[in-house]
């Protein structure tokens, strides 16, 4: 934005060094403002090397942060939802594949209470030896599964002591 105003661009203004034919005060008012600039935009990296899987968050303006001692990370409008799930699931980074693909994906579903986090869901998998999409097949029978641990976690009404009449209010 500030930049497209004088004719530049990113790369004219840094590559090729047009920032240096600039006075001092706007290089460093320009610059300034292109670090200082949030588009908004959050990204989780996931790698798996020898020394084992690791997972980063990158929000913006280019802060990271390193998750692999909790073994997850959100991000997006459901966020909060996700992660209070997946610690209420007492999940950690030595959790099995398909139990943390169970925990993320029950992860997504209750963030989806959040405004704004759709219902579509893509899962990857990766691995030392693999990346790969879940199948349609293999997401239907995840999303059955889903749908019989939240029926079996229904609360019975509250019952008060015996002896103690409930109030009608």
């Amino acid at each position: 934005m500030y930049l497209s105003l004088g004719g530049l661009t990113f790369e004219s203004f840094y590559q090729e060094g047009r920032i240096a034919a600039l006075p001092p005060d706007m290089a460093l008012f320009l610059d300034s403002a292109i670090q200082q600039m949030n588009l908004g935009i959050s990204l989780i990296v996931a790698e798996v090397d020898r020394s084992g899987p690791h997972i980063y968050g990158i929000e913006d303006p280019g802060c990271h942060q390193c998750y692999d001692h909790i073994g997850c990370h959100a991000i997006g409008s459901g966020r909060r939802h996700a992660l209070l799930t997946l610690i209420s699931q007492d999940h950690h980074r030595e959790a099995s594949l398909w139990e943390t693909v169970g925990r993320a994906y029950t992860a997504k579903r209750e963030a989806e209470m959040a405004p704004g986090v759709g219902s579509a869901t893509d899962v990857c998998l990766i691995t030392q030896t693999e990346q790969r999409l879940l199948s349609d097949v293999e997401l239907q029978n995840l999303n059955q599964w889903y749908r019989e641990q939240v029926a079996s976690r229904q609360l019975e009404p509250f019952q008060p002591p015996d002896g103690e009449e409930q109030s009608e209010q």
